[in-house]
Order: C-alpha cells, then structure tokens, then sequence
C-alpha cells in the first residue's frame, strides 16, 4: 500500500512540475512570432491597405491585415480567415487574459508563433501561398484554419 502512496505522490508532482513549466514558457520574454470550429462565427476576410506611398513591386504594395483574438471561452473571435494568396498577410493577434494556453498562437507552416502577453497584439507577417492551414495555440486546443485563395 505504502508503495501505491508514493507513485501517486511522484505521478502529482510530475504533472505540478508540468503545469509550472508550461506557465513560465507562457510568461517567458521570448518575443512572439490553431479555435472552436462553432457554427456562430463567420469566415472574416482580411484587409488590404497599402505598405507604402508608391511601393509598387509584384504585389502592388498591398498587405492584407487579419485579427484574430483568444478569447476565455475556449475559442478565437475568428475561427476562419480568407487571404489572397501572394499577397503578404500581417497575422496580429491578441488574448484575453483568462485564455490560457489560447495566449499562444501558431501557424507552423509559416514559422509563427505568436504570444500575447496582458492583452498586448503580437503580429508576424508572411506571404502564403493558395491552400488550408491551421492556426492553433500550443496545446492544439484552439483551432482555426486560414484559407489562401
């Protein structure tokens, strides 16, 4: 019995440990560079603005602007974005503070990894090409899908 006692006291401590670990990665100053799919949200198109007087280039100085925030309740205010595909997407994003894991914000296949720390806007810009791709927190359990079209 005394046995059985003290793996369930090492099994807790590893899984405190775990929880402590993930909430100093949370609150780490690394600089920062995945949503409920509920049927109340609607797919959000970016915006276009220009980068710059008289930029020209092959994407015509566009940039397309996408906001997305974490939100308490287990989601993104945007669990679906649409962008042009070519033309550079500038990905801000911020939490609520009682997002939890949801304060972190990936999108692998362009190398984000954006945090939002105290309700701050942390941004990364990148030109996608035509495809879906996920945008999720660390944990995987916000979930949402950027679609390049």
């Amino acid at each position: 019995m005394e046995m059985g006692l003290k793996m369930l006291v090492g099994v807790s401590a590893i899984g405190i440990l775990s929880l402590v670990l993930f909430a100093q990665l949370l609150n780490s100053g690394n600089p920062a560079t995945g949503t409920n799919y509920g049927n109340s949200h609607p797919v959000i198109q970016a915006t276009q603005t220009p980068i710059g007087l008289g930029a020209g280039g092959p994407n015509n100085g566009e940039q397309q602007i996408v906001l997305v925030r974490a939100l308490g309740t287990g989601g993104y205010d945007k669990p679906e974005v649409r962008v042009k595909a070519g033309v550079p997407v500038k990905f801000q994003f911020s939490a609520e503070q009682n997002s939890g894991c949801g304060r972190q914000l990936v999108i692998s296949e362009f190398g984000v990894n954006l945090v939002s720390r105290n309700g701050e806007t942390a941004e990364a810009t990148f030109t996608p090409q035509k495809g879906v791709y996920a945008y999720r927190c660390g944990m995987n359990m916000f979930r949402g899908k950027l679609y390049v079209e």
